[in-house]
């Protein structure tokens, strides 16, 4: 789940995108919404073996972790924010940004290569464990962006669809290091941005910002009733009462991945996937408040998008895997409009909240 920069006040606002606030503004009613945008996709690695060393120092990790994931995203969600980004989902060591606006691919550009200088400045950061060792690889995609609410119990903002699928790509194609833009983005780019061919995109040249940032875009501040339709029914009351103490901890996750949303975009269109990805949606959702897990959020992935469920965090109960297991069951016997595939497994698992006063 994401928030804005925007205003930084409410204590449920930052865990909210400002396109899903501004919902119903932009699109009363409506289920999908099109835009003409820049996504950039930063996947962080190094955070893995990072939390495994540092479990092993137990409390004493866990709140070591903790300030290098807010030190590290702090930084990165800064830059992102002055470029007039918006985050749109936090995958634990990955950021979904959305630029839209004037000269949005310029201003993803920018702040990826200005993301990256910090993530290397990052490295003066001192742990106890050694030093630290972090790597990034970033994806751009520009043009056509849908972007779906979906869901009965709560709301949940979904990307998927071309612009989705090719930012992924985009990202899987890069290298740690490297940042890779598709040709939509290469397109909207001044002449000498991109460098070599790398697969399906295009190297980015740049080492240094080539736009001057325009700050962050400020939200209105909307009701809490309307915050808490955006987020999961078992996070609510957990969000709400703020920080809670960040902790190793064993737990079971599913993955539940549901494609195909490509080709039906195709052949049966945007309010045909809308509906689709709202009835599936529906049924994951119904199948993990059921069983009492918590579903965490959603993420981006080809050709469709997936949910993140969790027995055992922020809170657990009995027999976690069973309540896992079976809502992975109820999910799978489902007659879902799209693809689902389902994968489980338990171990540990760092949980707590990362990020900035804004996120």
């Amino acid at each position: 789940m994401a928030g804005d920069a925007d205003t930084g006040t409410g204590s449920l606002e930052r865990y909210v995108p400002r396109i899903a606030t501004d919902w119903d503004v932009d699109a009363p009613g409506e289920l999908v919404q099109e835009l003409d945008a820049s996504l950039c996709f930063v996947d962080i690695s190094g955070f893995t073996n990072l939390s495994e060393k540092l479990s092993r120092r137990g409390r004493i990790g866990a709140e070591e972790l903790t300030a290098v994931l807010n030190y590290v995203f702090g930084k990165m969600l800064e830059i992102a924010y002055l470029q007039g980004g918006s985050l749109l989902k936090f995958g634990g060591d990955a950021l979904l940004l959305l630029y839209t606006g004037h000269d949005h691919a310029s201003r993803a550009a920018s702040a990826a290569v200005e993301m990256r200088s910090a993530l290397r400045t990052a490295e003066e950061y001192r742990i106890s464990v050694g030093k630290l060792k972090l790597r990034m690889s970033v994806g751009i995609h520009s043009g056509l962006v849908h972007l779906f609410r979906a869901g009965e119990s709560h709301h949940e903002l979904v990307i998927a669809g071309e612009g989705g699928t090719t930012t992924t790509v985009m990202e899987k194609t890069a290298d740690p290091g490297e940042i890779v833009v598709s040709d939509g983005t290469k397109e909207r780019l001044p002449d000498g941005a991109v460098g070599a061919a790398k697969g399906p995109g295009w190297l980015l040249r740049w080492r240094k910002a080539h736009c001057i940032a325009p700050g962050p875009v400020f939200r209105d501040p909307r009701d809490a009733a309307l915050l808490e339709s955006w987020l999961p029914i078992a996070l609510r009351d957990h969000l709400r009462a703020g920080r809670a103490e960040a902790e190793h901890r064993i737990a079971t996750v599913g993955f539940v991945r549901f494609c195909g949303v490509d080709s039906a975009m195709e052949h049966r269109g945007p309010q045909w996937v809308a509906e689709a990805i709202n009835a599936t949606m529906t049924i994951i959702q119904d199948a993990a408040n059921s069983e009492g897990i918590t579903f965490l959020g959603t993420d981006i992935n080809e050709d469709g998008a997936k949910a993140i469920l969790v027995a055992g965090a922020p809170s657990a109960l009995e027999e976690d895997e069973a309540r896992m297991l079976r809502a992975a069951r109820r999910i799978t016997d489902a007659e879902t409009p799209l693809d689902t595939h389902v994968g489980v497994n338990r171990g540990h698992v760092f949980s707590g909240e990362v990020g900035t006063q804004f996120r």
